[in-house]
């Protein structure tokens, strides 16, 4: 019998960032977190920046 290999789960935003401690003025809200990872935000400019780098390439900065 074949050994069943588990997929490690994508990383996401969250468990990509960083750890820091929150200004006391900022309120977080946790019915938020994770409600906008799958939705294309922005996806016009997205579009528009990656035709840009597929025809122009990327920028040489020297």
């Amino acid at each position: 019998m074949k050994a069943i290999q588990k997929k490690k789960p994508a990383a996401t935003a969250k468990s990509r960032a960083p750890k820091r401690e929150v200004p006391a003025d900022v309120t977080i809200v946790p019915e938020l977190d994770g409600k906008y990872d799958n939705q294309p935000l922005f996806q016009d400019k997205l579009n528009r920046v990656n035709y840009i780098l597929k025809t122009v390439g990327m920028p040489k900065f020297s």
